[in-house]
């Protein structure tokens, strides 16, 4: 389920047909990525808590959702209506921001004592979709017209995402119903307003910021320093994201949540770095840091919230940090439009360091 949900990740690939489609300027095409985002942040926030009771329905909820925000951009295409278009792209960002923390909450509950791997496994999925859509987008974008690849997509999607949630079955011991589950103005005293998980919330914004701001401009940056294996090389950078997902989430199990995170915006400042040389491979390189940055970064933040927040509402509190996400997607396409050449690069240097700084002295150290 959650690789379906990932392929939004490949929205630079068909970027450039939707704006000659719709003969529109490419920051009118960007804010269909930036509505995916945000509503994906703000719809994982504002249903969290219903994930939390009943995540089963939630994912069956995020399938439906997905599907028609799919047909909508199917027929905004076919008869040639940009509303639609966004109205479409709002219906996929929501229903993806449901199905991402359902899956993170049905695994959780049943790898109580490895939830940095679980939560990896959920969220690897999520970058999975990106390397396994690549090369069919590609195939697609040249073998049928736009409008038509949206239709088989979401066609393809129903059926995958549908088995999916039909095979969920969490732990009805790690569940929380209306009963149990902590009331929403003790999480927001007790929770929200404090300055460790506004230091999170601020370096999570931060980071998915500086990811999103490459990964909407991903294919142009590419074609910019002179690669024309675009399929293959994204394909490559959906390897990065993936392997930042398993491998910084699992590896919090060994050496803590903070560490971790330390470990993560260093390597997104290295990489910014390296694309300011805009030397091609020393760039390619770059942009693959960020990826696997960016990809850790959504992988190690539920079991970092378990840990210091509670496991019992793990989803709400996790679902609403989302909403960075969501806040994300604007910043992030937002900065590329406005800083160009290698400014964007030392923006996102200084970014990634502030978001560094800001967790390191607010977050208190755990062992775990």
């Amino acid at each position: 389920m959650p690789t379906c949900l990932g392929t939004v990740y490949n929205y630079s690939q068909y970027a450039k047909n939707i704006m000659e489609w719709f003969d529109i300027s490419k920051f009118s095409t960007d804010i269909g990525f930036t509505l995916i985002i945000f509503f994906l942040g703000m719809g994982a926030a504002t249903f969290g808590r219903m994930v939390e009771l009943n995540p089963k329905r939630m994912a069956c909820i995020s399938t439906i959702l997905f599907f028609i925000g799919m047909i909508l951009v199917f027929c905004s295409l076919q008869f040639h209506l940009l509303p639609l278009y966004y109205v479409g792209c709002s219906f996929m960002g929501c229903g993806t921001g449901i199905g991402y923390v359902s899956p993170i909450k049905q695994l959780l509950s049943n790898f109580a004592d490895h939830k940095g791997l679980a939560s990896g496994l959920a969220i690897t999925g999520f970058g999975l979709g990106k390397f396994v859509a690549a090369p069919a987008i590609e195939y697609l974008l040249t073998a049928v017209s736009l409008p038509t690849m949206f239709l088989v997509l979401a066609v393809a999607f129903l059926l995958i995402m549908s088995v999916c949630s039909w095979l969920f079955k969490p732990n009805p011991a790690f569940i929380s119903t209306v009963y149990t589950a902590i009331p929403i103005s003790t999480l927001v005293k007790y929770t929200f307003l404090t300055k460790q998980y506004i230091s999170v919330w601020l370096m999570f914004c931060i980071n998915i910021s500086c990811g999103l701001a490459i990964i909407s401009q991903e294919k142009g940056l590419l074609t910019g320093l002179g690669f024309k294996e675009i399929a293959t090389i994204m394909s490559l950078t959906a390897v990065f994201n993936i392997l930042g997902r398993f491998g910084m989430s699992t590896v919090s199990d060994k050496i803590g949540r903070k560490c971790t995170y330390h470990y993560i915006c260093s390597i997104g400042i290295i990489g910014a770095f390296l694309c300011y040389t805009q030397f091609a491979w020393p760039a390619l390189f770059g942009i693959l840091l960020i990826e696997f940055a960016y990809g850790g970064n959504f992988s190690t933040l539920p079991s970092l919230l378990s840990k210091y927040f509670g496991e019992n509402c793990v989803s709400t509190v996790h679902a609403m940090t989302l909403s960075g996400w969501g806040i994300a997607g604007i910043i992030g396409p937002v900065l590329a439009n406005i800083f160009t050449g290698t400014n964007l690069y030392l923006v996102l240097a200084g970014l990634y360091f502030i978001g560094f700084f800001g967790m390191t002295i607010c977050l208190k150290s755990k062992e775990t």
